[in-house]
């Protein structure tokens, strides 16, 4: 396999060890993806992560580039002609994708363009087995990444900036049984979407004994 800078990497060929003839690897001519970051009242935005994934079938690097203070951004070496994926993650907007195209070898790929949106809210409520709020609960929403945040006193919890998707919720607190809420599809064009009240019953106790075969304890032992 042979790289070089301004060339797509060639692929892997596999050379017998006897071979007698020399050996010739050809490189193509790579081609440049930019762009730019806004959100969606067209304000730039600085230091979004963009990963870029190229459609195509077998074994594909992702590749990674911040906006800047302009928000622009610029990723090298690429295929021509290609389909890519562009993905843009940053603090206080939901997660944003969009495809893009290089152009054919030679030619100047057209700029890239991605908007940024506020993203949506999910809500609920916890409360213990008679319906009472419980406070401090660890509730841990799971969907292309992991959030987390904590029950208020009236038992209540948010997430901000989120996007349309499949989603799960795991509250967990001392005291009390764990409890879930799984795969819940989030609809797109809702602002605000309520995930329902989660129950929390008494948490259980189980004790128990470590020994060795004589009978003898075992302490510091994990369980």
């Amino acid at each position: 396999q042979a790289g070089a800078a301004g060339f797509v990497r060639g692929e892997r060929r596999l050379i017998q060890q006897a071979a007698a003839k020399p050996v010739t690897l050809t490189l193509a001519p790579a081609a440049t993806l930019s762009g730019i970051v806004v959100d969606r009242g067209g304000r730039l935005v600085a230091g979004a992560e963009i990963v870029l994934h190229r459609m195509a079938r077998g074994p594909e690097q992702d590749l990674h580039a911040l906006s800047g203070a302009d928000g622009r951004f610029r990723f090298t070496g690429l295929h021509p002609d290609a389909t890519f994926r562009l993905r843009a993650t940053r603090t206080g907007f939901a997660r944003t994708e969009a495809m893009a195209r290089t152009a054919a070898s030679g030619q100047p790929s057209p700029p890239a363009r991605i908007v940024m949106e506020d993203g949506q809210t999910a809500f609920g409520r916890i409360v213990d087995s008679g319906g009472r709020p419980i406070e401090g609960v660890e509730v841990k929403l799971l969907t292309y990444t992991a959030l987390v945040t904590r029950s208020d006193m009236d038992g209540r919890f948010e997430f901000r900036h989120l996007s349309p998707g499949r989603l799960s919720v795991i509250a967990t607190h001392p005291g009390y049984a764990p409890g879930s809420l799984d795969h819940i599809e989030l609809p797109a064009k809702t602002p605000a979407f309520d995930l329902g009240t989660l129950r929390l019953p008494p948490g259980e106790v189980i004790e128990g004994r470590v020994t060795d075969n004589r009978g003898s304890p075992i302490a510091g032992a994990h369980v």
